[in-house]
């Protein structure tokens, strides 16, 4: 089911709800992702880095998904595009 979410604690707070629903323990949780507990928590809370957030999301199966409006999609193709050729360079040729 989609939810709309409007803050960093409105995301913490599905988190932690699919994380429940799921039986996964807190501490399992941030054992597999790889940080403390305290870390943790603080995610639940939305108050973690978003990098942070995002490998949650994905270890309890949320998919973050944005609304662009179509008027941005070709200079985000565009961007996505640039990236991904300055990722793609020699290391001797990258800025």
């Amino acid at each position: 089911m989609k939810v709309v979410i409007k803050s960093p604690e409105q995301l913490g707070l599905a988190l932690r709800a699919v994380r429940r629903n799921s039986h996964v323990t807190l501490d399992v949780l941030a054992q597999t992702v790889g940080v403390s507990k305290q870390t943790a928590t603080s995610v639940e809370k939305g108050q973690a880095k978003l990098s942070t957030m995002m490998a949650f999301l994905s270890l309890v199966g949320i998919e973050l998904s944005v609304d662009v409006p179509e008027a941005a999609m070709e200079p985000l193709k565009r961007l996505e595009r640039a990236r991904a050729d300055k990722q793609n360079l020699p290391d001797d040729e990258s800025v």
